[in-house]
């Protein structure tokens, strides 16, 4: 159930309603597909408690994953004073996230439906046009703020030669570019 914070976030938005209770995987795909701001602070509130112990949690993930450049203050990436990170760390989290099958579900599906518990139907479309680009392409995450301008962080397989014998994942960030 959403609060009145997460309710109260501006464009994007879901336009959750604090009547309305949802589950956690349904909203995983809101959040990733759509860039809910009013659901990433849903999410962020129902797992820590507030966006303040949320914010706190993403950190020291980040420290454990090797981010060294990167401080975390909002859940939904919104543009907030000391909250900052570099294209590298973001290919850090990027890696560390494709190791996560849920997580490559997600942001590999183009369009996904659910219903609130009360029956508000709500359906989801990926805005990753990278996916349509490349066959091996793998969906991570693209976003847009005043101050950092339109971002992408994408990956690819990359696949077994007469020189590798594994499976590899190529990640790439772009960050503060102007076009679509």
């Amino acid at each position: 159930t959403p609060s009145d914070y997460a309710i109260a976030m501006p464009k994007v938005k879901m336009h959750l309603d604090s009547k309305d209770k949802y589950k956690l995987e349904d909203l995983l795909y809101a959040m990733m597909l759509e860039s809910y701001n009013d659901v990433a602070v849903a999410v962020a509130e129902h797992i820590a408690g507030s966006v303040e112990k949320f914010a706190e949690l993403m950190n020291i993930k980040a420290k454990d994953i090797g981010m060294k450049d990167t401080n975390f203050v909002t859940p939904n990436g919104l543009d907030a004073k000391n909250q900052y990170s570099t294209a590298y760390d973001m290919a850090l989290l990027g890696m560390y996230a494709t190791n996560n099958e849920l997580f490559v579900k997600i942001t590999n599906t183009r369009n996904y439906s659910f219903a609130s518990k009360n029956g508000r139907r709500v359906s989801v479309s990926n805005k990753d046009a990278f996916l349509d680009k490349m066959s091996d392409a793998i969906g991570i995450k693209t976003g847009f703020t005043g101050n950092a301008g339109y971002c992408l962080c994408f990956s690819m397989k990359t696949h077994k030669d007469d020189k590798n014998d594994c499976d590899n994942r190529l990640i790439g960030v772009v960050l503060g570019t102007n076009h679509k």
